[in-house]
């Protein structure tokens, strides 16, 4: 019995360990349903930003893993036979339950911003969205689409406005380079 536990342990490390490993895209991420979907735009500039965390998933896997696995161990624990392996996996799948649920939550969550936005029309508008998809500042000229119940923020690139665009700011002057 316990040859066999210790495989299903190491076994889970494993494929834990593989689904780490997956290739990841550098690409924004976009949501299924924002495909198509047509979004009104505006322009204005952010006069505040302020760092938050994004509430994690609770999708359910965490909450089936960590039941399952409290279970298997409450029984192993247990000794495996009887009354006691019984309860023991009863109560290890609750425990398991729980922490599973908290641990999928917390593994989950994101980094993001609360940005606070002047539109070019006078309206101020608060738009909080993931870190991934731009950090922005103070006094940066931004995009705000607006549509199908999603506002999203991105950079202005080549306004008309005579400051340099986000990613010109730390790169040095290149006028009449050949680079």
């Amino acid at each position: 019995m316990k040859y066999s536990s210790v495989r299903i342990a190491l076994a889970c490390i494993v494929g834990v360990g593989l689904v780490g490993c997956m290739a990841q895209t550098t690409d924004p991420m976009v949501p299924r349903a924002h495909v198509g979907v047509a979004a009104e735009l505006t322009q204005g500039r952010v006069i505040s930003s302020v760092p938050v965390t994004i509430e994690g998933d609770d999708s359910g896997i965490g909450t089936m893993g960590g039941a399952g696995m409290g279970g298997a161990s409450g029984v192993v624990a247990a000794g495996g036979g009887g009354t006691e392996a019984i309860i023991a996996s009863a109560v290890g799948a609750v425990a398991g339950a729980v922490v599973g649920r908290t641990v999928e939550e917390r593994v989950t969550r994101k980094a993001g911003q609360r940005v606070t936005i002047r539109l070019d029309d006078g309206k101020i508008i608060e738009v909080v969205q993931a870190a991934d998809e731009g950090v922005f500042l103070e006094g940066d000229r931004v995009n705000v689409a607006i549509g199908a119940g999603v506002t999203r923020v991105s950079m202005v690139i080549g306004s008309d406005t005579r400051e340099p665009a986000w990613y010109e700011r730390d790169e040095p002057a290149r006028i009449n380079s050949q680079y």
